[in-house]
This record gives structure tokens, sequence and C-alpha cells, in this order.
């Protein structure tokens, strides 16, 4: 059983740009990448990662997504995060800073991302 995430707060988005083929080599991949909108040559997409939350952002023509919103949590999230998530955000450009909420409030985490770079920090209240 995996520990969850039970809410996923976003601080800030700067120019995240996350691989998609990495999303996929799961043992256990999300589900396909659905088109939201197509206007102008712009393509915008989701992947849901999670029973609640994924990736959401304009698809670039190098497979890559400009990333607008980010969000895992629900049954399983702890398991995607790990398995799904972390491996993209390790070849992702860009900055991601969110606060996460595991199994009722039993820890919280500070996620950074900054080119790659990827570390979580336990906060205490």
């Amino acid at each position: 059983m995996s520990y969850n995430i039970d809410t996923w707060k976003t601080k800030n988005i700067d120019g995240l740009v996350v691989p998609v083929v990495p999303l996929y080599k799961s043992k256990y991949p999300p589900s396909k990448m659905v088109i939201e909108s197509y206007e102008n040559d712009i393509v915008r997409v989701r992947i849901d990662i999670s029973e609640i939350g994924g990736i959401s952002g304009v698809l670039t023509s190098d497979k890559c997504i400009v990333v607008e919103k980010i969000e895992l949590c629900g049954e399983g999230s702890g398991m995607d995060f790990a398995d799904i998530l972390m491996p993209a955000l390790k070849l992702s450009k860009g900055h991601l800073e969110a606060v996460l909420v595991w199994e009722g409030g039993d820890s919280i985490t500070r996620l950074c991302v900054s080119d790659g770079k990827v570390t979580t920090e336990a906060i205490e209240l």
C-alpha cells in the first residue's frame, strides 16, 4: 500500500518544461494524453497521472509539455509521484515549488525543482 498525497499546493511554476516520454516509462503509466484545445498551432494537453490530478499545459514539437498546472493526490498518488512524476522532473527544465500534505498531515514536504535538480524537505508546523 502506498503512502498517498492528500493535498498538493503548487506555489510557483516558472518555465517548467517536462518531457512526455519518461512519464510513460513506469510499470503503471498514466492514462493517454488528452488534447484539451487546439488553436493557432497551440496544442493544450492534459495527462492524468493520479486519481486526482496530473500535468496540463502546451505540447511542444519536441514532445515536452510547458506546464501550466500540475497536481497529484488521491489513491495511488504516492507511488505515481515516485514512479511516474519524479523521473520526468529529473529531466525537466525550469522551476517548480509545491507543498505536499501526505496522509492527512502525517508529514508535509516542500518539493523544489530547478532545471532537473529535485529536492524535497520536511516542513515542520
